[in-house]
């Protein structure tokens, strides 16, 4: 749920990383809010050059149907490109989408509201460990990280502890599971040292919030910011959104789409995460929504106090240097990333989980902001956001950043580490590649793992996960096992390299990718009696040496 990629494996994977404007009648595709039947107000961002930059985009990347809001003082504009479900289901800015990652400053915001509630939380602050509230269900993998690390540490990625996502995605676990899991993370770092993207410590912080108040984040997103905003269509479960859609048929919740290169069309997104929206994502919204939330991030407004406001933006975490668009330092607050660009700070962050990407981005300085979703799974919001808030800033258009360009050589580039990453992986195979010890069909079963819980591996791809046109290609002459993730979300291909080391690929199927959307180191051990006793897999890059190994028992076979 982060910037659309992470770093997934058995039981999760991230998504790696314009055609007509159209118009509602009830509900406009464009529309100053405030008064929904005023004209558009002067400086519309919505001009025809614009509107013709959105559709080269959406052309070029693939993207069915979005949906930008403006904000600048007290104006907001907003407005809805191409289709939320094909074939002839316009995308305007009523159109509901799944805010993933962006949902991270509201758990921040929600922390700051107790925080700052002195009367009835009082006991609570800032630096309190999350372990003095959650007590036995928050234990990390030794004794001093489980008492130090506070709700700044857990919001702000400085514990040492980096993503495993494997965690987090694709296990319909209640967040009291997910946060009671943690304890089997391994560091790969120390303690407030480094910046590394965790997922789950916002799951934990949503635990806390939860185990503090006696409700539910639902409950408390409701009551504490969406009703005092104003955020009358915002919700934080799909059951709660298809309610809205049976009280208004205007409320409609985006498919979304991957482009399939070979047959040249989009496919809907097959996924359906089961996870309970936590503190890591799980806010459905509208554009319109949240541009509500944007204006209250810039102006620091109520409910959240200034020193909450302050809080959010402050950079308790640097992330990098010379990371393009922006100069000097990038940072991370607390659900905020922030940088320099063209001397203006910036605050934003990235979305993207089942298909759909959003993102916000502000100047508080200019008290400028937009929002934008999209629903399909690309990094084309970033392209429009940099070119608003270029159009915003002023000055020639060649000196503009060019964002489009920038995602083309990541894109590239991110494909040609990929292809090299099985060599990387294990760069010293013998030219006579050392068979397995047993059948193929011996390494058939269940394996489990107290963390990860079951893979089932067999020899045969699940029909549903592996499509005709990939079956062809496969090499007949390699020794393939395959698994799908608990959400039969995710395809596992086990290609044997030499011995009883095997190379894992992971696909979303739905992307027809040709290279695999990541790669995984896993072994096999077999017993002295000739029987396979447990898988390992590296579940986490960033982790080193032996400690990476997660091992699965295998508990059933053949």
């Amino acid at each position: 749920m982060r910037h659309l990629s992470t770093s997934p494996f058995a039981f999760c994977v991230a998504a790696q990383l314009l055609c007509l404007t159209l118009a509602s009648s009830s509900h406009p595709s464009q529309s100053f809010l405030g008064n929904l039947d005023a004209q558009v107000a002067d400086n519309n961002p919505f001009h025809p050059s614009f509107d013709s930059f959105v559709d080269s985009l959406m052309k070029t990347w693939h993207i069915p149907g979005l949906a930008i809001a403006v904000v600048h003082e007290n104006k907001t504009w907003s407005k809805g490109f191409g289709h939320a479900n094909l074939p002839d289901v316009p995308f305007t800015p009523y159109t509901l989408f799944q805010a993933a990652s962006t949902t991270k400053s509201f758990t921040a915001s929600l922390t700051a509201l107790l925080v700052q509630d002195q009367d009835e939380y009082a006991h609570i602050g800032w630096d309190t460990p999350l372990h003095d509230i959650a007590g036995n269900d928050f234990v990390l993998e030794d004794d001093y990280l489980t008492t130090h690390v506070t709700f700044l540490d857990a919001m702000s990625h400085r514990t040492g502890i980096p993503g495993h996502d494997a965690l987090w995605y694709d296990r319909g676990l209640t967040v009291r599971t997910q946060t009671y899991l943690m304890r089997h993370m391994t560091s790969s770092a120390s303690f407030r040292t480094v910046f590394q993207y965790c997922n789950l410590f916002f799951t934990a912080v949503s635990h806390v919030l939860q185990s503090v108040t006696g409700k539910p984040q639902a409950d408390l997103l409701r009551e504490w910011i969406f009703e005092p905003l104003g955020m009358n269509q915002s919700y934080y479960s799909r059951q709660d959104a298809a309610h809205c859609q049976t009280l208004n048929p205007h409320c409609v919740l985006a498919d979304s789409y991957a482009w399939n290169q070979d047959t040249q069309s989009y496919q809907k997104w097959a996924l359906n995460v089961a996870d309970p929206a936590n503190g890591a994502g799980g806010i459905i919204s509208n554009v319109v929504d949240y541009s509500k939330w944007i204006h209250t991030l810039m102006h620091e407004a109520g409910p959240v106090s200034k020193d909450g406001h302050a809080k959010l933006k402050y950079p308790f975490s640097i992330q990098g240097v010379d990371m393009a668009p922006y100069t000097g330092p990038v940072w991370y607050g607390l659900g905020l990333d922030g940088g320099i660009y063209r001397n203006e700070r910036v605050f934003s962050h990235t979305g993207g989980i089942s298909g759909y990407a959003s993102s916000f981005k502000f100047l508080p300085d200019r008290k400028f902001g937009l929002v934008m979703s999209q629903n399909s799974m690309n990094t084309a919001f970033e392209a429009i956001g940099w070119r608003l808030i270029d159009e915003f800033l002023g000055g020639p258009e060649d000196e503009f950043y060019d964002m489009n360009k920038t995602q083309s050589y990541l894109t590239k580039k991110r494909e040609e580490q990929l292809k090299a990453l099985p060599s990387k992986l294990y760069p010293n195979v013998p030219s006579q590649r050392v068979q397995p010890q047993l059948p193929l069909q011996n390494y058939t079963g269940t394996y489990t793992n107290a963390a990860y819980g079951n893979l089932s591996i067999s020899v045969d791809a699940p029909s549903y996960l592996l499509d005709e046109p990939r079956a062809e290609n496969l090499d007949s002459a390699d020794l393939l096992l395959y698994a799908a993730s608990s959400g039969r979300n995710v395809l596992f291909t086990f290609r044997h390299v030499s011995a009883e080391h095997w190379l894992v690929e992971l696909r979303m199927v739905i992307y027809d990718s040709k290279v695999a959307d990541d790669y995984k180191k896993a072994r096999f051990e077999v017993g002295v009696d000739g029987v396979v006793q447990r898988l390992g897999v590296v579940m986490e890059a960033a982790v080193a040496g032996d400690r990476a190994w997660a091992w699965f028992d295998r508990i059933d076979g053949p």
